[in-house]
């Protein structure tokens, strides 16, 4: 009989085995298969915040290395978290697209804030949208969270995660009850598409055709 490891039962190869959020209600999962990679899912071992040295870089470099990582919120005693599977990247005050493009106001002043905080802002006047904020004090960039495993879209996943206006200017944390943590994933760069982000018409072709939507490829 073969030894078993600390880590059996622990991970799954994601060419086998079905892939979804730790909370996810049954009713709602769907399979998943992630090529190449490890889910490293159990509910008893805890991932690696990530802290403010990972954010000190630029939004486009950050945002593909979001991909496979963990966005866990803590409510009470109780852990609810999915792997991050969609997202975008706003770099400075020169992307027509970004909300930083007009310079510091009331809303974007967290935006040139200290990296690994979160943006929330309100859109529509109904949805919240989830951001983190990457790069140096004074470069204003950020990503956009937009999905993660069997959730499509930027006001869904903050519905879900029960994200509100308070977390804006909060540190992306333990403490905050709000963070991002690494869990063991190996993502390849054959499995991230590269794709124009969603609703930047208004910004020219130049800035609304930059490939800087980043979606993990699940087969």
């Amino acid at each position: 009989m073969a030894k078993k490891t600390p880590w059996d039962g622990a991970w799954w190869t994601a060419r086998s085995m079905r892939s979804w959020s730790d909370d996810t209600p049954t009713r709602t999962r769907r399979p998943h298969v992630v090529v190449g990679a490890f889910l490293f899912l159990y509910k008893g071992v805890m991932g690696k915040v990530l802290d403010k040295k990972f954010f000190e870089r630029s939004a486009v470099e950050v945002a593909p290395e979001l991909l496979g990582k963990f966005l866990v919120r803590r409510i009470g005693g109780k852990e609810t978290s999915s792997m991050i599977t969609e997202v975008e990247a706003y770099c400075g005050t020169s992307d027509r697209a970004s909300h930083a493009f007009r310079g510091i106001t009331k809303r974007t002043e967290v935006m040139f804030s200290n990296p690994g905080r979160w943006y929330v802002y309100l859109v529509y006047g109904m949805h919240l949208m989830l951001n983190i904020v990457t790069n140096t004090k004074g470069c204003p960039d950020a990503v956009l969270i937009r999905g993660v495993l069997d959730i499509s879209g930027p006001a869904r996943v903050a519905k879900y995660f029960a994200v509100n206006k308070n977390f804006n200017k909060l540190a992306s944390s333990r403490k905050s009850n709000l963070w991002i943590e690494d869990r063991g994933v190996e993502i390849k760069k054959r499995q991230i598409q590269k794709l124009a982000r969603i609703g930047v018409d208004y910004a020219g072709p130049y800035w609304s055709k930059r490939r800087w939507r980043f979606l993990l490829k699940l087969k």
